[in-house]
C-alpha cells in the first residue's frame, strides 16, 4: 500500500515528455492536463481582434477545439467530459465567441501557495 500524503512535484515541462504527449488521453491524465494548463499568476492574453483579457490564477482560457486535438478526443467527448467536471464541482465553465474560460476549483488545493 503506497503512502498517499504529501505532495508529487511534477514540473509543466512534463508535458514536453512524449510519453504525456501519448493519444488518446484518459480522463485522469486529460484532468491532470487542465491543471497544467491553469494559470499560476494573473496574465493578459490578447484575443485574434484585438481585445484583450485578464486571466487569474486558477484559470485558462482556451477553446474545446484545442483541448479535442490536445487529448486526441472528439467535442463530444472533451464537452461530457467537462461538463462532468463542473457537475463535480472541480471547474466552471464560461463559453464566449472566442474560446472558453475554465476555472479550476481548489486549484490551491492541487497547486499550494506559491513560495
Amino acid at each position: 500500500m503506497s503512502n498517499r500524503k504529501g505532495w508529487v512535484k511534477l514540473h509543466r515541462k512534463i508535458v514536453d515528455n512524449p510519453l504525456w504527449q501519448e493519444k488518446p488521453y484518459d480522463k485522469a491524465h486529460a484532468w491532470l492536463d487542465l491543471i497544467m494548463l491553469t494559470n499560476s499568476q494573473e496574465t493578459k492574453i490578447s484575443l485574434k481582434h484585438g481585445d484583450e483579457i485578464r486571466v487569474m490564477r486558477s484559470e485558462l482560457f482556451t477553446s474545446v477545439r484545442f483541448l479535442c486535438e490536445r487529448w486526441g478526443w472528439t467535442r463530444p467527448k472533451v464537452d461530457r467530459f467537462l461538463n462532468r467536471l463542473e457537475s463535480n464541482g472541480m471547474i466552471k465553465q464560461k463559453s464566449f465567441p472566442s474560446g472558453t474560460a475554465i476555472k479550476v476549483l481548489n486549484y490551491d488545493k492541487y497547486q499550494g501557495k506559491q513560495n
